[in-house]
């Protein structure tokens, strides 16, 4: 039985996305697409995405696991002030430069997205249909764990960039505080949000650990793809100040690499000769649990997930903060 146009590019779009872990590219889209409608049954194409070098690629385990002998990271954390401030300010012109050369593929790596490639409105519109997707893993996280989001709840998103998740999370909220370090991309979102008549989302502008005090008095922090992004020195800074700033029974899910064989980050090195463009970082399970326990956060869920491929190992991250001892 075929499969009309719209209903096929669906079913394919959810295999990528449950299969091969990533929004997929035009080509690979319409021509999976194309087999259903010809009469192809759902089956085979599944079968032809668990054939594929790709997803073999990333389930044989060469770049992410298991990790059982290897060795610990050498990773510098501590570091003085004005380091510190480098590193924050290395990585917003960063991505303030890619907000304003590329700012749909930076925030999601596929080639449909470039702006040399003059992506339509009805790529655009599968750019932020992917958000919707963010959401649905958000409630199932809560809905596994007996919780739920809870419509007076005020969330935090990090790293909102185009306002891909934002749109479709603001609504689930009564207060939204989206943060981010590039200013073209918040720009680009708010104008995303406004279109949509998404009203209750406050931007907040994050160039230093200071600013991270906008988080104060949330109930959810969540953050998904962008904390990789920052060296490990400025991840634990977001994840100390977002700990610390939940309300009591709040929430954190998030996403962040964990490991990957051969990585390392001297402060010094790091400054010495700045990387450009997007980069890629670390931050190791044990100085997240530190973390978490300075700040009275209870693990409910961690989880080996595969929103990045080969690699390194990346987890995502359920926490709630304790209201009393018999929390």
């Amino acid at each position: 039985m075929s499969t009309d146009h719209a209903t096929a590019r669906a079913l394919v779009s959810d295999l990528y996305r449950g299969i091969l872990g990533r929004e997929p590219d035009e080509n690979g889209l319409a021509g999976h697409a194309a087999r259903l409608v010809e009469g192809r049954t759902l089956a085979e194409v599944i079968r032809t995405f668990l054939q594929s070098d790709e997803y073999k690629n990333r389930t044989r385990g060469d770049g992410f696991g298991p990790i059982d002998f290897d060795p610990p990271l050498r990773i510098t954390l501590d570091a003085p002030p004005a380091s510190i401030a480098r590193l924050w300010a290395h990585i917003g012109a960063n991505w303030a430069a890619l907000g304003d050369i590329d700012p749909y593929w930076s925030v999601l790596s596929n080639p449909e997205f470039r702006l040399a490639n003059q992506p339509d409105a009805a790529v655009l519109e599968r750019f932020y249909a992917s958000g919707k997707h963010d959401l649905a893993r958000i409630e199932a996280w809560f809905s596994r764990n007996h919780r739920s989001l809870a419509p007076g709840m005020v969330v935090a998103e990090y790293g909102i960039g185009l306002g891909r998740l934002t749109r479709w999370l603001a609504p689930a909220c009564a207060e939204l505080r989206g943060f981010d370090i590039s200013p073209p991309h918040m720009a680009r979102a708010r104008a995303w949000l406004d279109r949509n008549g998404i009203y209750n989302v406050t931007e907040h502008l994050v160039r230093r650990p200071d600013d991270l005090d906008a988080l104060a008095g949330t109930d959810l922090f969540v953050s998904f793809l962008v904390l990789q992004h920052n060296p490990p020195p400025v991840i634990a800074h977001i994840l100390d100040r977002a700990f610390s700033h939940l309300n009591p029974g709040g929430f954190a899910l998030f996403q962040v690499p964990t490991y990957a064989r051969g990585y390392a980050f001297s402060i010094d090195s790091y400054l010495a000769a700045p990387p450009s463009g997007i980069e890629m970082h670390v931050l190791p399970q044990a100085q997240i649990f530190r973390l978490a326990r300075q700040h009275g956060l209870m693990p409910l869920e961690v989880e080996q997930d595969r929103v990045i491929d080969g690699w390194c190992v990346s987890h995502t991250f359920l926490f709630q903060k304790m209201r009393g001892p018999n929390s």
